[in-house]
């Protein structure tokens, strides 16, 4: 794959339902993503109304039958009011109730749960994936190696490849679950879709990201570590798509999550993101709640991130090369890796010695840091025509593509100012005015 080709392959929504649908068709291009997203919410209400009524029938049949009060049968289970509730309809039992329910009225409301065995093997694998235990993962799919557990060994498998950062694998099992999406039963469309908005997060591809984020939006899982974690993935995606006005009370939500379900790192993790957040409102905030993360808590995963914030952050004189070779982790060469190097790159563009070791990083960039290869390769072109020409047919589409509004802003003002150096007003202005929709695009869409 030449990652300089902006017509690389990435997984758009519509090639996810099996049916490529383009403007130039006279067809509206979301078309598919919407209608995903209404198949999914009449599923998931369906299920509800299934489960739910069932099981209050059942409850109150019984208890008639045994001529026993609400009072009675609810006593040491529950109380008598979110009992009434479950007979009415009106909520529905968690496992331990039904249980408890079970043992009280002598009947097995077990087998109206919405978990049958399959299910309940995939939530023990959710809550792996959210506590990043790829090895439990993998232990499961090991587990799962019957072809009558195919899909949900893949389901599986693709939570484990998305820990370990396996791109091409994600993007094998993602090929053959998301077309299945549509399906197959809400807990598990919801999980596949979960891990494919972590994926596109992951290789920067924020526009599919977004459209995926639509789909899933206003439907609970009835799985809290799995709302958490799509929840978290939008949270980050709102810098990278110029949606940061909203980002406090985000914070606030996806934080009292992780309270509940403790994670440190996801924590750690989101406290960052909250500084690249406030560091494109406040620059001032940003740096005061940067200084209050004491760096020897940063694991080592993320010692590259955190030293890319404070590059963005913090206004200090660095020697790029010092910087490269002592504060950032080049055995870890993540996106957070790269972005550093861009950034030094921009500040220090004359230094031949940064700029010779930094190709050589480059030359191991994947997919992921596509992105940040064509900026640096913009930064070391000295001929304007050659520049002009790259910023023009490589840069601004593959930012407009992947829906990065940074990058779209960066590239559209630096073809603009080389435009109208050569005096090409007009065309300077059709860059601009692509650039605005774009980013008027990416705003159309709610977190």
């Amino acid at each position: 794959m030449n990652f300089l080709n902006p017509r690389y392959e990435i997984f758009s929504v519509e090639c996810f339902m099996g049916n490529t649908i383009t403007k130039e068709q006279g067809e509206n291009p979301n078309m598919n993503h919407q209608r995903l997203k209404q198949q999914l919410d009449r599923q998931y209400k369906r299920k509800l109304q299934d489960f739910s009524g069932h099981i209050g029938d059942t409850l109150k049949k019984k208890r008639l039958e045994l001529d026993l009060t609400q009072e009675k049968a609810s006593q040491g289970v529950c109380s008598v009011s979110y009992y009434s509730k479950i007979e009415n309809n009106r909520t529905e039992p968690s496992d331990a109730i039904l249980r408890d329910m079970s043992d009280r009225i002598g009947v097995d409301l077990n087998a109206y749960s919405i978990l049958d065995e399959d299910e309940n093997v995939l939530k023990e694998a959710i809550k792996a994936y959210y506590n990043d235990d790829p090895e439990y993962l993998e232990q499961l799919v090991k587990r799962l190696g019957g072809i009558e557990c195919g899909l949900l060994r893949d389901v599986i498998e693709l939570f484990e490849s998305r820990l370990r950062n396996d791109f091409k694998r994600s993007r094998k099992l993602l090929k053959g679950l998301l077309p299945l999406v549509g399906n197959i039963n809400v807990l598990s469309a919801m999980a596949v879709l979960t891990a494919a908005v972590a994926h596109n997060y992951h290789l920067g591809q924020y526009r599919e990201a977004l459209q995926l984020l639509h789909i899933m939006e206003d439907i609970n899982t009835l799985e809290p570590r799995l709302d958490i974690i799509k929840n978290f993935y939008a949270f980050l995606v709102k810098p990278s798509v110029g949606r940061a006005v909203s980002s406090i009370p985000h914070y606030c939500e996806v934080a009292d999550g992780f309270t509940k379900y403790p994670h440190t790192a996801r924590i750690l993790s989101l406290k960052m993101h909250m500084v690249r957040h406030l560091a494109r409102e406040n620059k001032a905030e940003a740096e005061k709640m940067l200084m209050c993360i004491p760096r020897d808590s940063i694991p080592s995963a993320m010692k590259n991130f955190h030293e890319a914030l404070r590059l963005l952050c913090l206004d200090v004189e660095n020697n790029p090369v010092k910087v490269l070779e002592e504060r950032l982790d080049a055995s870890n060469r993540d996106i957070w890796f790269y972005r550093s190097l861009t950034l030094l790159c921009r500040k220090h563009r004359d230094d031949s010695r940064f700029r010779k070791m930094a190709v050589e990083h480059f030359h191991h960039a994947g997919e992921e840091a596509l992105l940040e290869k064509t900026l640096f390769h913009s930064l070391t072109l000295t001929d304007e025509k050659d520049l002009t020409g790259y910023l023009r047919e490589i840069c601004l589409p593959l930012a407009i593509d992947r829906g990065d509004a940074e990058y779209i802003g960066h590239f559209a003002l630096r073809l603009e100012e080389m435009l109208k150096k050569n005096a090409r007003y007009k065309e300077a202005l059709r860059v601009m005015v692509r650039a605005r929709e774009a980013l008027d695009e990416l705003r159309t869409f709610r977190l």
